[in-house]
This record gives structure tokens, C-alpha cells and sequence, in this order.
């Protein structure tokens, strides 16, 4: 995560929020992120 925040800016307790909204959550942020990257 730290890397991430490094390159981002984005602090590292939101980096770890979406990575478990991601691998437990609804589906919401990879439909998000399928639409942006198309």
C-alpha cells in the first residue's frame, strides 16, 4: 500500500478501505474501474 501512496498521494487507510471493498464488496469499484479503463 505504501507504494501505491507514494505514487498517488492517497493515504494509505483509504488504499486499504478500497482493497477491502474490492476482494469483499458489492462489485462497485471494479464496475467503476471496468468503465473508466475502456
Amino acid at each position: 500500500y505504501r507504494k501505491i501512496h507514494d505514487l498517488t498521494g492517497v493515504s494509505v487507510t483509504t488504499i486499504g478501505r478500497v482493497a477491502r471493498c474490492l476482494s469483499d464488496g458489492a462489485g462497485g469499484y471494479k464496475t467503476a474501474i471496468d468503465r473508466t479503463s475502456h
